[in-house]
């Protein structure tokens, strides 16, 4: 029953957008149409990893209304598509929280059987909790050996706290 998901780390170079990129791909090989949205305002990397073009026309111009979503979509390869971060100038983290883009997840959700959001680590940016419980799950990405169990436990703590229906804990490069 999940169309919407969250992936959260709770430091920098956990490994979401690979872990994104990687579940996406597995998910559309099985038949469904999966839509990955880069939300991560501060350091937009998704777009790159995807094969797209990092400051192309994407969420932060549909949240500004200077584009639509269906125009703002690209194909990123089989049944996977990419809404980008968008024009730098247009990614303003407050647009993040807005009516609109409420309507903009809601709109995804009806066009793709799947729709993943890329998060900014939360202990980085509040962007990631504002926007947690915007969807029907969350996924919280932690790479061994660098985040301490205090983090995970207090990131874990937070996304329940703010309705973020939590749905696991991602380990991400067990092995050095």
């Amino acid at each position: 029953g999940v169309k919407s998901l969250a992936v959260v780390s709770g430091l920098p170079s956990a490994g979401a957008t690979s872990l994104i990129s990687n579940l996406a791909d597995s998910i559309a090989a099985s038949g469904r149409k999966v839509l990955v949205v880069d939300a991560n305002f501060r350091r937009s990397h998704l777009a790159a990893a995807m094969g797209g073009e990092p400051d192309s026309k994407g969420l932060g111009d549909v949240l500004k209304g200077n584009l639509s979503l269906a125009d703002a979509i690209r194909p990123a390869g089989g049944d996977v598509d990419l809404l980008s971060a968008g024009s730098v100038e247009h990614r303003v983290y407050e647009l993040l929280t807005t009516p609109r883009m409420d309507e903009v997840l809601a709109e995804a959700a009806s066009r793709y059987d799947l729709v993943i959001l890329d998060l900014p680590p939360a202990v980085v940016a509040g962007d990631a909790l504002a926007l947690a419980n915007k969807v029907d799950g969350t996924l919280l990405v932690v790479r061994a050996f660098q985040e301490q169990r205090g983090l995970v436990m207090r990131v874990a703590a937070q996304l329940n706290d703010v309705r973020g229906h939590p749905l696991g804990v991602v380990l991400n490069r067990p092995r050095n």
